[in-house]
């Protein structure tokens, strides 16, 4: 006797045969956004499919109700799991710490007071800025940096947590769920996509990986994040022009 067969008697609700149909096709279906609709569907059936079941006994006009009811936690179930899903995709990055790409020398000072440091000409830097982020008992510690290219405009805001720094403060400045200490090269290349530079670093054990898409740079060492922040597209550009020159980076590999 088929499942159709089955759903047709008064014993199997719709509810009840969705949810069957459901976990059948649960293998298929569970990785897309079809499936996640579908899982968001069952769970309100699961829910609500007993009482399906004691009020389809009772008064048509209280049934209609329900039904009522029914259709609109599932509407809501499915919207929300479709913001859900949309929510985890990648997205374009402009502001960190407080601080946007079009923030000002100003603004930072405004914003954030004055720097512990200033760094001058570094090797990819006009100016470093680095700042105390607020937690920790170490006054001279430094976890967050901005810099500033010849035109006074932000190129990185970074988060470069000091050693010891607990986990719980590092996770304040995670990015899009990738977490300083915890993420993996493959967490950052699964939720990104490939990269769209790769910055070598001279000891060869450390790299940088610059997604120009979404306008974010990830510091990996042991295959772990260990600093991560926003970039300006500019700066991306300049780097793999570098690059080119140099041969110290690979680009677009």
């Amino acid at each position: 006797m088929g499942l159709g067969k089955h759903c047709q008697g008064k014993w199997a609700p719709p509810p009840i045969c969705a949810l069957v149909l459901g976990l059948i096709l649960y293998d298929s279906f569970i990785r897309s956004p079809i499936g996640s609709a579908v899982i968001s569907i069952l769970i309100c059936f699961i829910f609500f499919g007993p009482i399906y079941l004691y009020l389809s006994m009772k008064k048509k006009n209280i049934w209609r109700m329900v039904k009522l009811a029914l259709v609109v936690i599932t509407v809501l179930g499915v919207g929300g799991t479709f913001y859900w899903f949309y929510s985890t995709l990648p997205q374009v990055q402009t502001e960190f710490w407080g601080l946007s790409l079009d923030s000002t020398k100003s603004d930072v000072r405004f914003m954030k007071g004055q720097p512990k440091e200033i760094q001058e000409e570094t090797e990819t830097t006009i100016e470093l800025w680095e700042f105390h982020n607020g937690f920790g008992n170490t006054p001279d510690r430094n976890d967050m940096f901005v810099s500033f290219d010849r035109d006074g405009n932000i190129g990185e805001i970074y988060y470069w947590p000091t050693s010891g720094e607990r986990q719980s403060v590092m996770d304040r400045y995670s990015i899009q769920g990738i977490r300083a200490n915890i993420s993996t090269l493959e967490d950052v290349l699964e939720k990104f996509g490939e990269p769209f530079l790769v910055r070598i670093g001279d000891t060869e054990t450390g790299r940088t990986y610059y997604f120009n898409q979404h306008n974010l740079l990830f510091v990996l060492a042991r295959n772990r994040v260990i600093a991560l922040g926003i970039t300006s597209r500019d700066r991306q550009e300049v780097e793999v022009k570098e690059s080119s020159e140099s041969g110290d980076m690979e680009s677009e590999p």
